[in-house]
């Protein structure tokens, strides 16, 4: 059986980093402030309690960012990515958003959106790396279209 293996990268969510570090410096404004006017306690727990949950959603981002390349193997009717096996029959659809840089998700059955571990860009020839997937979709009946989707961070 033919196996056909691509380098994967996770996606950088360079808005989402972006948005929650422009969240996390207004909520360490606020913070900063409610103490320096001594507002009480209550103000300051209600602007440290988001800081801090933005400043863990900036953490979680930016690691999942910055870890390494993984592979993507195309074995038959099985996909495995980030060491998690998926059969052609678990997979509800494969979205690929953009065109420079296509963002591709796979949906499984029963899952609302797409799971972090099923969610990646291809590093090196995106081009091939499409083709061989939209094949691979193909020949397995699975759907594949062009439009964005929801996921995890």
């Amino acid at each position: 059986m033919e196996s056909i293996t691509h380098v994967i990268k996770n996606p950088s969510g360079l808005r989402l980093i972006t948005v929650t570090a422009v969240s996390s410096s207004y909520f360490l404004f606020n913070l900063v402030r409610s103490a320096n006017e001594k507002r009480g306690l209550e103000s300051i727990i209600s602007a440290a309690i988001p800081l801090l949950l933005y400043l863990s959603l900036l953490i979680a981002a930016w690691y999942r960012a910055r870890r390494s390349p993984t592979e993507l193997t195309l074995i038959g009717n099985q996909i495995l990515i980030n060491g998690v096996t998926v059969d052609a029959e678990q997979i509800k659809v494969i979205y690929k958003r953009g065109y420079l840089w296509p963002l591709i998700g796979i949906k499984p059955y029963g899952a609302r959106i797409v799971p972090l571990a099923l969610c990646f860009h291809f590093v090196g020839d995106k081009d091939q790396g499409c083709s061989e997937l939209a094949q691979w979709a193909a020949r397995n009946n699975v759907k594949m279209v062009n439009k964005p989707f929801m996921r995890w961070i």
